[in-house]
């Protein structure tokens, strides 16, 4: 009786060993990519999330149903006014963290005096040239209806994973896999947090060629929760409700531009090379 207990506790030591080994080889996967290549995606993820995070610009002074809280003025110079938002935007968000929008957003042209080269007597030649001038003022915008106001905190133990969108992570926009979202779940189960991953009706097709099932989920993602949105629903909005009910983020690169209610939810942008997932620090 005493050899098969002993036995029995050397059976569950082993298992216990085994799936410890698992789980550190999850927890620090190695990254066959270039350096420069992920310096290269990091960027790229970064750069996102700060454009991601200014959700309006207007030239007016308020934005309708919220109230502002000013920042602080940024400004460039750019002949192009879209080209000329888009690095407001940016320079926003770097300048000022809780920035979410711009407002006074405008333009002046300038007359600029330059030196154009030198005259024969060699007195100096200046021209002039037109320069456009860009300025905004950042704001932390907040919803002024008490209901709506934002969460004084999320919970960033908590993760929804827009497993579609993560799909694309690894090749662009060219090949969705499953492969990537089991490295941001893998990503996320290192850090504490508890994934939850949304997927759209269409990712089976998308990736194996058929119906996901039950099975297909856990082999390709491992334990880790799953849902799959009926056929005709659109899985951003499931993303979103889920993320409201549970104070959670959400883990994904879609900026959700038609979607005002996920404004003040933190995403985590990110990116997978070479089989390896990092996302960024949570921001709204």
């Amino acid at each position: 009786m005493v050899d098969l207990v002993l036995a029995l506790l050397a059976i569950i030591g082993l298992w216990l060993l085994v799936r410890a080994l698992r789980r550190a080889r999850r927890g620090a996967p190695a990254r066959t990519a270039p350096p420069e290549t992920v310096e290269k995606a990091r960027k790229a993820a970064e750069a996102l999330a700060l454009r991601g995070a200014i959700f309006e610009v207007t030239g007016e002074d308020t934005i309708p149903g919220h109230t502002l809280r000013e920042l602080g003025q940024v400004h460039c110079e750019h002949r192009n006014r879209n080209a000329a938002e888009a690095i407001l935007k940016r320079r926003a968000a770097e300048t000022h963290p809780e920035a979410n929008v711009l407002i006074r957003f405008s333009g002046r042209e300038y007359q600029q005096s330059f030196r154009a080269g030198t005259a024969p007597d060699g007195t100096p030649e200046y021209r002039t040239r037109t320069r456009t001038g860009w300025t905004a003022d950042a704001c932390h915008a907040e919803p002024a209806i008490r209901a709506e106001r934002l969460r004084a905190a999320w919970d960033t133990t908590r993760a929804i994973v827009d497993g579609s969108n993560v799909a694309f992570w690894e090749h662009g926009d060219k090949t969705p896999a499953l492969a990537p979202v089991r490295a941001v779940v893998e990503c996320l189960q290192s850090e504490g947090v508890e994934p939850l991953v949304v997927f759209d009706a269409s990712i089976g097709h998308r990736t194996i060629g058929r119906n996901l099932k039950k099975a297909d989920l856990r082999h390709a993602l491992g334990r880790v929760r799953c849902e799959i949105v009926p056929a005709g629903t659109v899985a951003d909005r499931r993303i979103i409700e889920l993320a409201h009910e549970r104070a959670a983020v959400i883990v994904t690169n879609d900026l959700f531009r038609d979607h005002p209610d996920a404004r003040p939810i933190p995403k985590r942008r990110g990116f997978c090379v070479g089989g390896v997932a990092e996302l960024l620090p949570p921001r709204a």
